[in-house]
């Protein structure tokens, strides 16, 4: 097994978001973590930690610790994030979920603020504006062994976010280790309609919130849509065939055909795939 103490790993990935007031059954492994909600170790044997942010808009984060000192670094600063009002208590979302598979790091980015509380208890409007257009996406992250030796962090800009929702590359040239490269494999939509009886307009944010490797193909799940998303993770693929499962406890909702059809056709600008079936759960398909 891999040296961290399990329950030193426990209370980190649980109270490390905490204000201070939890009680934690092990000394403090790491600190200054931005609401660290995923930790998986890398190939280095390092921990790498999704950061959902200070709440601030665009401050999600992930992290590079070192197990055997508790050393914390950055490896990409400035993800998309916000605030997010929904349920009891409203929190920071953003990077929520983290897959690796030889030097390439897969990202799952949570619903953020795409929507707003609505008119009555537990319905949603959408967000006229959102702090980011990349909230509900996948991200795909390329680095060296070396970079994740050396590096003190790459920090996106506004211009970095807005060329990765378009589907360009971003890259940051770095010395010895070669550069970093960032783009997105598939930007989910925010939100789909969901009418209640007391609230028409009613919609559902989506909120992929962690993820596999599953072959060829990525497992996102979605907490908020209660699927497990199969995403190519290559830019070969253009299909638009998927399935979609009503969410759970949400009953009252009508199923459409046409409201499913129209779920696959939001699709950000630049032909970008967008391919996804589920792996669970009742379902029917749909095709764009």
């Amino acid at each position: 097994m891999k040296s961290i103490n399990l329950i030193t790993y426990i209370c980190f990935t649980l109270f490390g978001a905490a204000t201070g007031n939890a009680q934690c059954p092990a000394p403090v492994f790491a600190s200054g973590l931005r609401a660290p909600t995923k930790v998986i170790f890398s190939q280095k044997d390092n921990l790498l930690v999704a950061e959902q942010g200070t709440g601030a808009p665009n401050t999600g984060r992930i992290s590079i610790i070192d197990p055997s000192s508790g050393t914390v670094r950055t490896l990409l600063d400035s993800l998309p994030s916000a605030f997010n009002l929904l349920g009891e208590q409203p929190a920071p979302s953003g990077p929520s979920g983290l897959a690796m598979r030889g030097r390439t790091l897969y990202v799952t980015i949570g619903s953020g603020n795409s929507t707003l509380p609505g008119p009555v208890p537990g319905s949603e409007i959408p967000n006229p504006n959102p702090s980011s257009s990349l909230f509900s996406s996948v991200l795909e992250v390329h680095f060296s062994a070396e970079i994740e030796k050396v590096t003190s962090g790459f920090t996106l800009n506004a211009a970095d976010r807005a060329a990765l929702a378009t589907g360009q590359t971003i890259t940051f040239r770095a010395g010895p280790g070669g550069p970093v490269t960032i783009r997105l494999v598939t930007n989910f939509p925010d939100y789909v309609a969901a009418p209640r009886p007391d609230f028409p307009a009613n919609v559902v944010s989506s909120n992929p919130f962690g993820l596999v490797i599953h072959g060829n193909s990525l497992d996102v799940v979605d907490a908020s849509f209660n699927l497990i998303a199969e995403v190519n993770a290559h830019f070969n693929y253009f299909r638009q065939s998927a399935q979609y499962t009503i969410p759970a406890g949400r009953s009252a909702y009508r199923r459409s055909s046409a409201r499913q059809r129209s779920l696959f056709r939001q699709r950000p600008a630049g032909n970008l795939p967008y391919w996804f079936s589920v792996r669970s759960g009742r379902s029917q398909s749909a095709t764009g």
